[in-house]
């Protein structure tokens, strides 16, 4: 397999964590003036930003295991066709959108 279709996914799984984890930071510092310490520990909220990032990385497992096999499979045939990556990146613009 050619390094470009390696980096083009491993890019494209960093990038989409890195964007839901400023997004979750985001909410929690917009939402901080509701959280009442007394109730909540801290343990529990650093429990749930790890049980958000957890359920990220399933997520974007299951979106990228379609164009990794697709992107394997066009090395297995040695097809390069520009229409393939069209297709995935519209791919990546639905299930991300």
């Amino acid at each position: 397999m050619r390094n470009n279709n390696i980096l083009l996914i491993l890019k494209t799984y960093l990038i989409v964590l890195v964007i839901f984890s400023a997004f979750r930071c985001i909410l929690y510092f917009t939402e901080l003036n509701r959280i009442d310490f007394e109730e909540v520990a801290t343990w529990t909220i650093i429990q749930s930003f790890i049980m958000g990032i957890r359920f990220d990385i399933v997520i974007s497992r299951y979106i990228l295991f379609i164009p990794a096999v697709i992107l394997l499979m066009e090395e297995i045939i040695n097809l390069r066709n520009r229409i393939i990556y069209k297709i995935i990146f519209y791919h990546f613009f639905k299930c991300y959108g």
